[in-house]
């Protein structure tokens, strides 16, 4: 991917109709945020959704993302039908 001029890393993720991109810019303060990005392949083209996360709340933000992917790793057998809550396996706060 090419870089712009405000961008200092990028990871391209394709899944299926979607791709998602992490892109890491700086802003004209040269302070760092992460720009994630889902792109998804519609009949009439593309829809785009993104979250901007900013520097003063990447341990916020990475420390919420440890996690919820810690729960899924943990609760991946559980059925989509089951019960909310039931048999899940809650994370640690």
């Amino acid at each position: 991917m090419i870089k712009r001029h405000n961008e200092v890393f990028n990871e391209e993720v394709p899944a299926g109709r979607r791709t998602y991109f992490f892109d890491v810019k700086i802003n004209k303060d040269k302070q760092k945020y992460l720009k994630i990005t889902e792109s998804k392949r519609t009949d009439h083209g593309y829809e785009h959704r993104r979250i901007m996360v900013f520097e003063e709340h990447f341990e916020e933000f990475f420390e919420g993302v440890e996690i919820v992917k810690d729960y899924l790793l943990r609760n991946r057998n559980i059925e989509s039908e089951d019960e909310p809550g039931l048999n899940m396996e809650l994370p640690e706060k």
